[in-house]
């Protein structure tokens, strides 16, 4: 009997959207580049650890980490590990079965990022998921391997109109956003996200599962900026914001800062429907390059 053929690979083309974050590493009060974290990891030559997180109740592990262009530029992949095991099903029947692994193996999702080390700032490059691991998630997980009172942050870089918008004449007239209920208990937001530990305090004592709010002022010539500049950013970061608007003045429409966030979308090959990873770190490099001038600003004012 003759043995099947071998499976020739499918090519095929992958699309994903990447987004761009400033990354941030504090360790106590101060602040350090982000990037002494990943080159630390990548000297050590030793895997990173494998960490649980509450998100998705799955593991989660960075891998591959690489320096890149001289030093300016680290790449990587952020692994979750599924906690479930997909179904295979035949086009020519109903039969459905159980995908069968190897003993210690799992489904396995894979995000890319790039990180970009700049003169005054460093960009994260992060591969937007469908199952795999969230941008929250690996601030989390990396917050944990960077060890006791090390945290890291990722804060979205805003477009240069909604940027230049938000900041002209230093003027707000509102702000209205949304939190959601987090799906487990033991979440804990940032410490200085106090907008979104009064949210959650507000929906625990009322059993409530979203929190809207809106705040406004009428005055003339009078605005809430100051005010309110430093709780946009926090709930820009934050996992469990659902919405989050800003009026700049009694006349105009709000600025939807989630759907004004900088970011790309990016075509791959593939191999058997997988992307081909040198391929989309060549891609995110390339969008990179077209947003500097709109990096630039952003980390101008």
């Amino acid at each position: 009997m003759n043995a099947a053929a071998p499976r020739l690979p499918v090519e095929g083309t992958s699309k994903c959207i990447v987004r761009f974050y400033e990354a941030r590493l504090y360790e106590g009060s101060k602040e350090i580049p982000f990037s002494k974290l990943l080159e630390a990891s990548i000297r050590a030559r030793t895997p990173l650890a494998v960490r649980a997180l509450i998100e998705n109740n799955s593991d989660y592990q960075v891998r591959g980490l690489e320096i890149h262009d001289g030093g300016k530029e680290i790449r990587g992949c952020f692994v979750r590990f599924r906690p479930d095991v997909p179904l295979s099903g035949s086009n020519s029947s109903q039969d459905e079965k159980e995908i069968v692994l190897e003993e210690g193996h799992r489904i396995i999702e894979k995000s890319h990022f790039s990180l970009f080390k700049e003169s005054s700032y460093e960009v994260l490059a992060f591969q937007q998921p469908m199952e795999g691991g969230s941008i929250s998630a690996l601030a989390r997980y990396l917050s944990a391997i960077a060890g006791k009172d090390r945290i890291v942050s990722f804060l979205d870089i805003l477009t240069n109109e909604s940027l230049d918008d938000l900041l002209k004449g230093n003027l707000i007239k509102g702000v209205e956003f949304k939190v959601a209920k987090p799906r487990s208990s033991k979440y804990i937001p940032d410490p200085d996200d106090t907008w979104t530990q009064h949210a959650m305090d507000f929906m625990a004592e009322t059993g409530s599962t979203t929190f809207n709010a809106k705040i406004t002022i009428k005055a003339q010539k009078k605005g809430i900026f100051s005010q309110v500049k430093d709780p946009i950013q926090k709930l820009l970061a934050s996992p469990q914001t659902r919405k989050l608007k800003v009026k700049l003045s009694d006349t105009t429409d709000p600025i939807d800062l989630f759907a004004d966030r900088i970011k790309a979308r990016i075509s791959v090959k593939s191999l058997n429907g997988k992307p081909v990873p040198d391929e989309i770190y060549k891609a995110i490099w390339a969008e990179k390059i077209k947003l500097e001038q709109a990096l630039d600003n952003y980390f101008r004012h």
